[in-house]
């Protein structure tokens, strides 16, 4: 209604069409029993942001042809960074995948698993989310989001997302292999839905025979990301995005 009433000001329209515009907003006003001349629903219903400003920032524009080509060499080049073991030069170049087309699912993805590399995990979590907005069947970016909640002790989330990477993937022995563990860590599941074992803390000692994951050798969560069979894992199947 705001949009109408500054299109009638604005001047730009003949009287015909303001007339026009005058009925459309009295009859949105009618339908919805709203009064722009009421100080009340002007207070309840009022947003500081306009039509356009809400449509301009809706939704990212669609970016070109040239652009996603630029991002795409940007993404094999951070692929390279991350085999050559130049993890902090393989999230910059995907960060710049990003910026030049962020409606790529895996551009979002790769980055995470070079976050993990670099031990920023919610960093990570957020960008396998953001992977998953754009791309909700990326396989992928579940089994990462899985290694992260897995790492950070969040058995049950850890659980959902290996579970639905396998679905999505059920030739994936690596995922299968995740979700056992994650659900031999979880334990029986007692009446009521509460957790079995308490999950490890991530300050135990590398030594404690409590603080390891069942099939993991004892690992405890805190070495989890120096492992290279669990890094394997998030990362195998990167070089061939």
């Amino acid at each position: 209604m705001r949009y109408l009433q500054d299109q009638i000001k604005s001047g730009q329209h003949s009287s015909d069409s303001v007339e026009s515009l005058e009925v459309a907003l009295d009859c949105i006003g009618q339908v919805y029993h709203l009064d722009l001349a009421s100080q009340e629903d002007t207070a309840t219903y009022s947003i500081e942001k306009s039509l356009e400003e809400i449509f301009s920032t809706a939704a990212p524009s669609v970016p070109s042809s040239s652009a996603k080509r630029q991002a795409e060499a940007f993404k094999t080049q951070g692929n390279v960074h991350i085999k050559n073991g130049e993890v902090d030069k393989a999230v910059e170049c995907y960060s710049k995948a990003i910026e030049l087309d962020p409606t790529n699912a895996t551009y979002f993805c790769n980055r995470a698993a070079g976050l993990i590399k670099q031990q920023k995990l919610d960093e990570a979590l957020e960008d396998c989310r953001k992977s998953l907005v754009l791309n909700p069947d990326y396989a992928r970016a579940h089994g990462r989001m899985g290694y992260v909640y897995s790492t950070q002790g969040q058995y049950a989330e850890a659980k959902k997302s290996f579970t639905e990477a396998t679905r999505l993937d059920p030739e994936n022995a690596s995922y299968k292999e995740n979700l056992t563990a994650v659900e031999q860590q979880l334990g029986p599941q007692p009446q009521g839905g509460q957790q079995g074992a308490p999950p490890p803390s991530s300050s135990s000692g590398s030594g404690g025979g409590g603080g390891g994951m069942p099939g993991l050798g004892g690992m405890n969560i805190g070495s989890i990301i120096s492992n290279p069979r669990f890094m394997n894992m998030v990362l195998y199947t990167l070089y061939s995005n």
